[in-house]
């Protein structure tokens, strides 16, 4: 087990070559013969970097950076050729996988994202979304199956919602057998489209694991978040229970860094 804490003022991408140099060194966590794959945010993902790990035959997953979104906006925009998905909190994903050069590219709309990242995450919209989600719960139990009545329901959550419901375009899924049987709702959140200016929800994750499926690469790659998570928890818990000396923080960051890291991988790799 390695870990390290850095001065506040160290640049991210030179701390990578260190990094590397330490783990070789470190005998009881490196296998000689099978180097661990490398997870990194877009911000040590720098083009140099890359380099430096394809020359030393790692296996990577990275984030690219926001500009090269525009690359893809027309798979965005369009979303052809994407398969669907689940998150981790079960909301929708879409997943394409486009190999290229030995590397693999998964182009990844997510429809939680999109919303955080639009900063519309409002009562009101969640509001709208439990409204609409109910009378089609209503709807596939058979509670209601003609269609002016579900117009005249939908008409009115639209009144109430105004604004918010033009972001969601509502169809009827008729019977196969009996056209004048309304069987579900086709609920579209039209977020997505607006990919076309600000990617809202979209990201490009790049590796040179060109043998994993769209979702295996996403899965492998959300590992990070979970690293990051407990990260912002030990920064908390360090941060309430040391003083401000550069010393203290040092020696006890130090200390409970490696406890927790230890903690982590006991709990998800033993």
């Amino acid at each position: 087990m390695v870990s390290k804490i850095y001065s506040g003022n160290q640049s991210e991408p030179h701390t990578l070559l260190e990094v590397l140099t330490e783990l070789k060194d470190s005998e009881d966590l490196i296998d000689r013969f099978t180097p661990p794959a490398i997870v990194m945010d877009r911000e040590i993902a720098t083009k140099d970097n890359i380099h430096l790990l394809e020359r030393e035959e790692y296996k990577y997953f990275v984030v690219e950076r926001p500009n090269s979104l525009k690359e893809f906006a027309s798979e965005f925009i369009s979303l052809a050729g994407f398969t669907e998905s689940k998150d981790n909190h079960q909301g929708k994903l879409y997943l394409k996988k486009i190999v290229s050069a030995a590397k693999a590219k998964v182009l990844v709309y997510s429809e939680a994202r999109a919303i955080k990242e639009r900063g519309k995450t409002t009562s009101w919209e969640q509001n709208f979304l439990e409204e609409i989600n109910h009378l089609n719960s209503s709807i596939q139990k058979g509670n209601i199956n003609k269609a002016d009545k579900i117009w005249v329901k939908i008409g009115r959550l639209k009144e109430k919602y105004g604004s918010t419901a033009t972001n969601y375009e509502i169809q009827l899924q008729s019977n196969s057998s009996d056209p004048r049987r309304v069987e579900s709702l086709i609920i579209t959140d039209l977020h997505k489209k607006s990919c076309k200016s600000e990617f809202p929800g979209c990201y490009v994750i790049e590796t040179n694991y060109t043998d994993f499926s769209a979702e295996e690469i996403w899965k492998f790659y959300m590992n990070l978040n979970e690293v990051e998570s407990a990260f912002r928890s030990l920064k908390n818990r360090i941060g309430n229970k040391t003083h401000s000396s550069s010393e203290r923080w040092s020696d006890r960051g130090t200390s409970v860094l490696f406890r927790i890291s230890v903690c982590y991988s006991e709990k998800y790799h033993l």
